[in-house]
């Protein structure tokens, strides 16, 4: 539990955050009530900031590409290097105030792990604590703790033993078709509740992605803004999933009902995206795009 002190210094650190600063802005200077200045929070950062890089938070971290044998030496594996989210603002310290800063911690872990898969690469214990600036023992402890929680952490020799498995972001969208509430959902998947309805947002752009029957997946994932990897996990369970839950389904959809650019862009322009470029530099670009 998080006392009164840690309460405290939670709020300082709240209102001294870049997105406090937006919600101050909100408040005062637009003179909006408190939960429509987090509402334009909450919207701006699931159009604008799935599958985009941001410096403040963010930390370069190189990692073995998935796919690479488990018998090869760390010389010989290929690596690469990717972004990820050690510090996710208040949305952090939210959690921490619910959960405590252990639990904290462990939600941060899954984060990194996951945004390190959908950009091709692994991460080890050892990648892992000199992140964190923890022990690898530490973060050991973390996993064995996690795992035993019926959370799967995607760490290098887990991955290698068993292959990847079904992104967090897709089971969290499955569990809130299922009719799970956020609240029980940030409990048991340790993210954070804005995290989840950002995930909930881009799986209803997907399945709206998906009934333009012109758009290619390649394309889609283009003007969605999200990883390949991630946009199979999507497409797959909306396939599994559109009858068995189809009221949910159609919650979600009735929300794009009334827009007139559901998509971040109404069109694209094939020819000067390389979808139909010919040669080898339009093959790199539809690759590229493809995920391959």
């Amino acid at each position: 539990m998080v006392n009164e002190a840690q309460q405290q210094r939670l709020a300082r650190l709240k209102e001294k955050h870049a997105d406090g600063l937006l919600l101050w802005e909100l408040k005062n200077g637009f003179e909006l009530s408190p939960r429509a200045s987090e509402l334009v929070l909450e919207v701006a950062k699931g159009i604008l900031l799935e599958g985009k890089s941001l410096e403040r938070g963010k930390h370069r971290v190189v990692g073995v590409e998935l796919g690479e044998s488990a018998g090869k030496t760390m010389e010989e594996v290929k690596k690469k290097e990717v972004i990820v989210t050690l510090d996710g603002g208040i949305e952090d310290i939210e959690y921490e105030k619910r959960h405590g800063r252990l639990a904290l911690r462990s939600m941060r872990l899954l984060r990194i792990i996951e945004e390190g898969i959908e950009q091709g690469v692994v991460f080890s214990t050892e990648d892992l604590a000199k992140l964190f600036g923890v022990s690898t023992r530490t973060v050991k402890r973390d996993v064995w703790r996690l795992r035993a929680e019926a959370c799967e952490v995607q760490t290098r020799g887990y991955y290698e033993g068993i292959g990847r498995a079904i992104s967090h972001k897709a089971r969290i969208v499955e569990m809130y078709l299922q009719g799970k509430t956020y609240a029980e959902i940030e409990t048991h998947m340790r993210h954070t509740m804005q995290a989840i309805k950002r995930y909930v947002e881009t799986f209803g752009r997907v399945v709206y992605a998906l009934r333009r029957k012109r758009l290619k997946p390649h394309e889609r994932s283009y003007i969605l803004g999200i990883s390949p990897a991630l946009l199979r996990d999507y497409e797959r369970l909306y396939w599994q999933a559109h009858r068995r839950y189809q009221e949910r389904i159609k919650e979600i959809m009735d929300r794009y009902s009334g827009r007139a650019n559901a998509l971040e862009y109404q069109e694209i322009d094939r020819r000067k995206e390389g979808f139909r470029m010919g040669g080898s530099e339009g093959k790199k670009r539809r690759a590229a795009y493809a995920g391959a």
